[in-house]
Parts: structure tokens; sequence; C-alpha cells
């Protein structure tokens, strides 16, 4: 019954005595219940886990309680802390590609802004103002980044596709722990399609802003003579 949850809890030889008398059960084939059992606690906080962990075990000692405080990861174990630093790994690996990647955008950018210094001082000699130069660019920058990342997210659509229906099955213990199952599938929702957009453009933007101050920093003057 549902109501048992709220009820009073019972002492293990209680429970034991129960099952014994309820049952019918033969007191030979029990086995000893010894002082080698052990029960944990599960508890959620929003505070420091660490801290609060270091709080409790200096309690528990000052009462001389032979209990101890752990973190979730500590608790499962090796295997659950071999996996941890798996997934930081992959984690660090996505984060150095997108710095290559950007830094190779920037570069483009760069180096597309140098060339056209000669267009961007004629603009500017004739009466173009800086915050149209400005404009240009970054409309530009933007056209290239969403055509950029709208191809990136088709081209992950294909190879998601691909991946499900090939069914590739895994048999390596620690690759079905972290991808969990003995199946590799991947799944693309539509708020990861708008992360990936979304930061696709954050970086043409951020990449797009040192090539325009290259630009804007040269005279118009120096601007039209280099392009002669």
């Amino acid at each position: 019954d549902i109501d048992d949850l709220f009820g009073e809890g019972l002492d293990i030889d209680q429970v034991v005595q129960f099952e014994i008398e309820e049952n019918n059960v033969n007191t030979d084939s029990l086995k000893v219940l010894d002082s080698t059992s052990w029960n944990y606690l599960v508890c959620k906080t929003n505070g420091n886990v660490k801290k609060i962990v270091k709080k409790l075990n200096r309690q528990f000692h000052k009462n001389d309680w032979e209990v101890e405080a752990v973190t979730w990861r500590s608790a499962a174990g090796l295997s659950a802390m071999y996996l941890y630093w798996i997934h930081n790994i992959f984690t660090l690996g996505v984060i150095v590609l997108l710095g290559v990647g950007f830094i190779i955008v920037n570069n483009t950018l760069t180096v597309s802004a140098l060339d056209r210094i000669h267009e961007t001082g004629t603009l500017r000699a004739i009466g173009g103002k800086k915050i149209f130069i400005i404009r240009q660019f970054m409309s530009e920058t933007m056209i290239l980044t969403v055509l950029a990342g709208i191809l990136g997210i088709l081209l992950g659509l294909f190879f998601n596709l691909l991946i499900n229906k090939l069914n590739i099955t895994l048999t390596n213990t620690y690759l079905i722990q972290i991808f969990g199952g003995n199946t590799l599938k991947t799944i693309i929702t539509a708020p990861n399609i708008v992360k990936c957009l979304v930061l696709s453009v954050v970086l043409g933007i951020i990449g797009w802003i040192y090539p325009v101050k290259i630009s804007m920093d040269v005279s118009p003057v120096q601007a039209m003579q280099r392009g002669i």
C-alpha cells in the first residue's frame, strides 16, 4: 500500500521476523546480517556541494558518528569518475575545434578586409561614413555565417539520419555507458539547432570586429595609395 511509505519505520529484525511468520520461512536458510552492511541517504542541494560535504563530515566527526558524506561521483566509484573525465575530454575537444574554426574565420575575414582597403578608402574619400562601411562588412559577414550555419545543420541532419540507419552496435562496456545503450543513436532537437545557428552568428560577429577595425584605422588617402 502506498500509505505504508509514510508509516512508521520498522527495525530490520522486526521486518525479518514478520517475513518469517507470514511466509513460514525456514530460518535455517536465512543468511545472517552482519555489521558489514551499509546504508546511504541521497540528498539534493542548491549550494556548493564540496563545502557542504566538508561541513557535514566535520559535524559527523565531532559527534563521533560512523557516517561519511561524499559526492555522488565518489559514491558511484571509479567507473563513474572514468566516464566523467571522458566526458570532459570530449567537451575540451569540441572547444578546441570551435577555437580552430574561429581562428580560420578570423584570418579569412582579415585577409578579405586587407584586400578591400582600396575599396573602403575610396568609399570614405567620396563621403561614405564609417557606420556605412561597418554595416556593409557586417551584412556580408552575417550572410556568410548564416548560410554556413544552415549548411552545417543540414549536414548534421544527414549524418544523424545515416548513423541511425546503420544501427551501429557497441560492445565496449565504457562506450555503452557513455552513449547510454548498446546501439549508437543520435538525436537532434530544435533547441540544439537554434543554439548551433546562434553560435555560428556570434562567432562570425566576434571574428568580424578585428578586420573592420584594421580597415577603419587606415586613412582614406593611405587606403587609396595602397590600391594604386
